[in-house]
């Protein structure tokens, strides 16, 4: 049975939270799993390997900057920052000798 997403938020979530691809005529596509790295449309037959669908696949500029809902903002530090554990990040950078220009 084939699903196709029922609104452009749906087809955000799937893309962004999920990890899933929707093909150009609208239906979720399957991951194979024989093949690995491949987006396959049970619709339409398009396939993607999974790394280009998502770099430039047919919703990128819908999705592009998307932020997904379970993002931790604990990632967005820099490594040093997250190494040094300092409560008071980002506040912290400017007395911070690794910032030092």
């Amino acid at each position: 049975m084939v699903y196709y997403p029922k609104s452009t938020d749906e087809i955000v979530k799937l893309i962004v939270d999920d990890n899933w691809a929707v093909c150009e005529c609208g239906a979720l596509m399957d991951y194979d799993y024989e093949v690995g790295e491949l987006f396959r449309c049970p619709a339409c037959g398009k396939t993607w390997v999974a790394d280009d669908y998502f770099d430039h696949g047919p919703y990128f500029d819908l999705v592009d900057g998307c932020i997904p809902s379970y993002h931790d903002p604990e990632m967005d530090k820099p490594g040093g920052c997250l190494a040094c554990g300092c409560p008071a990040y980002p506040e912290c950078k400017t007395a911070c000798s690794r910032f030092d220009d």
